[in-house]
Order: structure tokens, then sequence, then C-alpha cells
């Protein structure tokens, strides 16, 4: 990942800067800080980079309320009328400004948040070890893969989409969780950066080295983190179980599979640190018997292997997919889009009461859970960058020959005609803020 943490120079604190996205935020302290890579393993949401410094004070333009987090409970959602100390112990706070997600961990210490102006202010209570986490937007492209005209090569790098996960949990059904894959561009020679290789998830899809069923089944592979192995005809392998893909219709098969995958981790999710319950939960409940807590602990194979166990019916009529399709002139180099069709499934509006984004304080998960593994990869170090200015558009693709299209707009599944740009619209599931 492409983050880089550093002191500031004329003042006290120090500046977090995504490369990849082109942002960077200050974060001020109460004294010199001396910033040390820190483990990313400590925090409970997903994090890509981590360093400690000491500090008894905090404070930067952060526009979203403070929120406290407590052995896996959200304890408290700070407020300029509500900001009380709260009691000792280790707590990690979600102190996010616009450019990045900032989590702040700290041991020991009573915390609380003061507002000054534009500023929120993290106070501890006097000196104290403070871990900061940060995760980038990842909107755009980390690194490059190269791969020549191979088609076993375009496999290797396909393989590499599932690097952007920021989690292998059901939470990665959030899109805040899923960060843009790699670009792809043809070269002489295979070339795989480190930051972006493959992820061990243990699950692989196997099709013929064809470019038109490796493109189809580029969005999967994406979503579980799978790798693209070269066979005669086309499956899912995960935990030791094959689901077959129909040869004929791949397209209608991968679109299948992930709308089942992708719908139930959006029910299943809501066993982890953010419960919220929709009134597709109800009507998926009366087709099948789901055990959320286990499905949600398990490793993303046998979680896999497990989802395809109940039967398709269970989940059919919950997805929603939306397309937007402009043609363009092909670039030499692509930019796999993020997939937001895979965004909304049809989940329905939350129940009356319960707040629609995970950033509200709508129930607690059981005590000690870890709701979101991180799969951050690195530390950072220090390095100049100048904040991008304008704002962010929707994510587009060029993808070779052409993706396969499983949402609404292509319901046939067709591949997408070279030199067609694909940008897929965003559903209503839209961007939850508290992750």
């Amino acid at each position: 990942m492409t983050i880089r943490v550093d002191a500031l120079d004329e003042e006290c604190g120090i500046r977090v800067r995504d490369a990849a996205e082109g942002e960077a935020v200050a974060l001020r302290t109460d004294r010199d800080p001396v910033p040390e890579p820190a483990s990313t393993d400590e925090f409970e949401m997903p994090v890509d980079a981590a360093v400690e410094v000491d500090a008894s004070e905090l404070h930067a333009p952060v526009p979203v309320p403070p929120v406290f987090w407590r052995d896996g409970e959200v304890v408290h959602r700070a407020t300029r009328g509500d900001a009380p100390r709260l009691p000792r112990g280790t707590y990690e706070v979600d102190f996010s400004p616009p450019a990045a997600k900032l989590y702040v961990r700290v041991e020991d210490a009573e915390p609380t948040a003061v507002f000054a102006d534009d500023h929120a202010y993290l106070q501890f209570g006097g000196a104290s070890r403070v871990v900061v986490g940060v995760r980038s937007h990842h909107e755009a492209p980390a690194a490059t893969v190269t791969t020549t005209d191979d088609p076993r090569d375009l496999m290797a790098a396909v393989s590499t989409f599932g690097s952007a996960l920021k989690t292998h949990s059901p939470d990665r059904s959030w899109p805040t969780l899923r960060g843009h894959p790699p670009a792809i561009e043809r070269g002489d020679e295979l070339d795989v950066p480190d930051e972006v290789a493959p992820p061990e998830t243990g699950v692989t899809i196997e099709v013929p080295p064809d470019y038109g069923a490796i493109y189809t089944v580029a969005p999967l592979a994406y979503y579980l983190g799978a790798t693209v192995e070269p066979a005669s005809r086309p499956r899912l392998l995960a935990d030791g179980q094959r689901h077959d893909l129909d040869a004929d219709d791949l397209a209608g098969g991968v679109r299948s599979v992930l709308e089942h995958v992708f719908t139930l981790d959006c029910v299943v999710r809501e066993a982890g640190i953010y419960p919220f319950r929709t009134t597709a939960t109800d009507e998926l409940e009366a087709r099948a018997a789901l055990d959320y807590e286990r499905l949600f602990e398990l490793p993303l194979a046998e979680r896999t292997a497990a989802y395809l166990d109940v039967p398709r019916s269970a989940t059919a009529g919950f997805w929603r997919g939306t397309t937007r399709r402009t043609s363009r002139r092909p670039r030499r180099t692509h930019r796999p889009s993020r997939f937001w069709w895979t965004n909304s499934p049809s989940c329905g509006a939350p129940r009356s009461g319960r707040a629609g984004r995970p950033d509200a304080l709508a129930g607690r998960p059981p005590r000690g859970r870890r709701c979101a593994r991180s799969v951050g990869r690195g530390r950072g170090d220090a390095v100049a960058l100048r904040r991008r200015s304008g704002g962010r558009g929707d994510a587009r693709a060029v993808v070779g020959r052409g993706i396969s299209l499983a949402g609404r707009g292509e319901p046939d599944g067709r591949l997408v005609p070279p030199g067609v740009r694909v940008a897929a619209g965003r559903g209503p599931a839209g961007r939850p803020r508290g992750l």
C-alpha cells in the first residue's frame, strides 16, 4: 500500500500521505513526535499501515464526530454537547478526516473529545502511547501489473485483483472495504509488484486459457480473492469443494455465483461489528437457516464453500446492479473498475429505528469479537507529496477485449466490445461512512 507517515517540519505532529490517491492530512500533537512503524494487527478495523507516537493530545479538522470503541463495542460517539471523559482503559477511535480513514488506538488512558472551531481534539488524560492506523480510500490502482499476450500470464495478472480487498470477512461487502484492483499493462514479460501479490485465500477459479473466459471471471476473482488457473472446463474450487460453471453460459454462471455469495455476505456481516439488519434478512431467513456467527468466523474459502451449499433460490431476487457505458478510445494501460455493480443487492431499507449506515450506535456485537480482519501490507516511511485538488469521479475501466457485465443493462451477459469504457453506478447501498 502507498501510505506514508512522517513528522511535520514546522509544527508538532505527523503528516499522513496516500500516494495512490494523491491525498495528505496533518494530525497535530502536543509534543514533537517520533513516528515508529507499528503492527496493524492491533486494530479492530482493517488498516493499511500504522505508526506509534507519544502524545497526550491529537487534533485535526474532523467533520464526522469521533466514535470510541472498547472491547469490540461502540461505547461513545462524541458531539459538541456530549463529550465526557471515559473510564480508564484501551480504546480505538474512528478519527477520520475526509482524506483517509484514521483510527487511533490508545492503552491505559481516559480519553475524551473536545471541539474548537473546525477541529476535533482527542485528549488522553496524560502522556500515552498512541497508535495511529490508516486505511486508504484506495479509489485508484496501488500498482501496475505487467502481462504479456500469453493468456496464462493474464491469469496471473487477474489473480492479483484480490490484493485490493481490505478484509476477507463478510464485511468486504461494504464498498469502503474493497479497494481498486491493480492496473494492467502489456509488456515483454510478466511482472507482479510485491504490494499487489495475490492473496492466499484458498479459492481458485479454473477456466480455459482464453481471453474471453479470463475477463469474464475477473469480477468473481476480485471479490473472492481467487487465483485464476488454466483448465479444460470452468469451475470454482473452495475448501475442497468443486462448483462447475456452465461453459456455454460462463457469464451467467459467474453472475449467479457472485450475486449469491455477495448477498449472503450482506446478511452474514450483521454478526460483525456493525449489526445492521435489513428487511431482506427476514425474507432470506424464511428461505434458509443460517448460522451467522459461525459463517462470519470461517476463513474465506470455507465460508465460500458453505455458501455454495445454500440453495441459489434462497438469494434470488435481492440483486440490483446498474451499469453505464460510454464509447472511448482504448488505452494501453487498463485499469479494472472497482466493480461497483457488485455493491448493491436489493437488501431493502433498514428496519425502522435502525441506522442506515455503520457509523451509528445501533446494537452491539458480542464482546471481544473481531469484526474485520486487517489484510493490510507494509509500513510507511517518509516521502513528499502534495494533495491533489478536485473531486473523484466514478470508477471506470478498459479491460483488454472486454469484461463481462452481469448487471442490468447487459441481461445476456455478453462481453463489452473493445474500446468501450465501463462505469458502474453506485447502488442504493452507497458508501457507508462508518467503515
